[in-house]
């Protein structure tokens, strides 16, 4: 189904989003491989702890930053069900990881950490004299 396209569309319409319920994004997933044989009450239920495990693993990566930069500095740390499940320097080997444990990357948190300390700061003297 398209997007409305005449001068009453909405700004998130415009910018290409479209609003649609429950009901109909399950009606949409069932042609997808792993929807293909559930109820739109089962999908909704799958959508629904979907998000709210995604919330869940972005509060613990917030509430544990911190700790996180110390343990993994300036890497990508993947965080599923609140646990982290891989880390590394470099993002694709840490996919090829996750996938290889049979962790879906497209439903895991993946976030950078950074430098343990602030980057250090140099100050430069000019050189020549007035």
């Amino acid at each position: 189904m398209g997007i409305r396209r005449n001068s009453r569309m909405n700004k998130k319409e415009k910018r290409g989003f479209r609003l649609i319920t429950y009901e109909e994004f399950a009606e949409e997933l069932k042609g997808y491989k792993g929807y293909e044989n559930m109820s739109t009450k089962e999908i909704i239920e799958k959508i629904r702890n979907e998000f709210k495990r995604n919330r869940e693993d972005l509060e613990f990566y917030t509430n544990n930053h911190k700790r996180l930069r110390r343990e993994y500095p300036d890497q990508w740390v993947a965080i599923y069900d609140k646990k982290v499940v891989g880390h590394g320097k470099d993002l694709e080997k840490l996919c090829d990881e996750l996938t290889e444990k049979g962790i879906e990357t497209g439903h895991t948190l993946i976030k950078r950490t950074y430098f343990k300390e602030k980057p250090p700061v140099y100050i430069l003297e000019q050189a020549l004299a007035y």
